[in-house]
């Protein structure tokens, strides 16, 4: 895990050492989240969550329970957010979804269960997204997308079916972002983006054609997020990176180029995140950090 303050030259570096309990305890990190109250927590592959302590400078572990249900420090939490009530939902490799209550200091555990149609369908929690109305949606990895509504009594299920004509495309789920129009972008692992009209209820898929230039440059999503009200930014593996455009249906195709160093390092972005200034960084799998200036279209490693 690194810590930039570029404006500051700064860069420190936190590293897994098994003989300090107040380190990282894993190396592998699935994805940073900052909560309303300002508290960092980091989730892990292999490692649990992780808290942040500014004060210390140091890390704590959680430990989650409730009930039979227990995510500890072996476990993988790939996913973070927050709720309707601003409780942490936490979102693991393989056991389920937990919620976490500050006010008691309580964890609240949801799992599939096959007796039960409007349990959770799968405990692979792969995304956590709250739209603009407090509804809940879950892309999970084997089952589609889970959809919970602001008052949660059950869980809907979102699932793709063969037989089904217009329906989710792919039931691996690795990115949903709702637009300025309050409409869902959701990225799978093999079935290209799937753009949801709440209104009609209707899918459209953008895909990859090899024969047509101004398609998606993948089909397996990493990240979406909304550069602004009218273009998206796609992440691929090992299709780069695409802005899109919602008005004019444009792709524009950043892939690495050897021969251009004004280019992204690496074929695989495995990340995106807006800055305050509207300005990209992107994570890489094997070229490191790029920062890309949105308005002079300049990359910088």
């Amino acid at each position: 895990l690194n810590r930039s303050a570029p404006e500051k030259g700064i860069l420190k570096r936190y590293v897994h050492n098994s003989a300090d309990s107040k380190r990282i305890n894993n190396n592998y990190i699935a994805t940073l989240y900052r909560d309303k109250k300002n508290n960092l927590f980091v989730s892990t592959e292999g490692g649990g969550l992780l808290q942040y302590d500014r004060v210390h400078d140091s890390f704590k572990q959680w430990n989650i329970s409730s009930g039979s249900c227990v995510l500890n420090s072996n476990n993988t939490v790939i996913s973070l957010g927050e709720g309707p009530d601003d409780k942490l939902w936490i979102g693991s490799g393989n056991e389920g979804l937990f919620i976490y209550d500050d006010t008691n200091n309580s964890f609240q555990c949801y799992q599939n269960d096959i007796n039960n149609s409007a349990s959770l369908s799968n405990n692979s929690v792969r995304y956590i997204y709250k739209d603009d109305v407090g509804n809940m949606w879950l892309g999970t990895y084997a089952a589609g997308v889970e959809f919970i509504p602001k008052i949660r009594d059950k869980f809907t299920h979102v699932k793709g079916d063969a037989n089904q004509i217009g329906g989710l495309n792919n039931n691996i789920i690795k990115a949903i972002v709702e637009d300025n129009d309050g409409n869902l972008w959701i990225g799978t692992d093999g079935g290209g983006i799937n753009f949801y009209n709440k209104k009609s209820k209707q899918y459209t898929y953008f895909k990859h054609d090899p024969l047509n230039k101004n398609t998606a440059s993948s089909n397996t999503l990493h990240s979406i997020i909304a550069l602004n009200n009218d273009t998206l930014v796609f992440t691929y593996h090992r299709g780069g990176f695409d802005l899109f455009n919602k008005k004019t249906g444009k792709f524009t195709h950043f892939l690495p180029d050897a021969k251009n160093p004004n280019t992204i390092s690496d074929i695989t972005v495995s990340s995106a995140y807006k800055d305050r200034n509207g300005n990209l960084w992107l994570g890489t799998w094997m070229g490191g950090l790029n920062f890309y200036n949105v308005k002079t279209k300049q990359f910088k490693l």
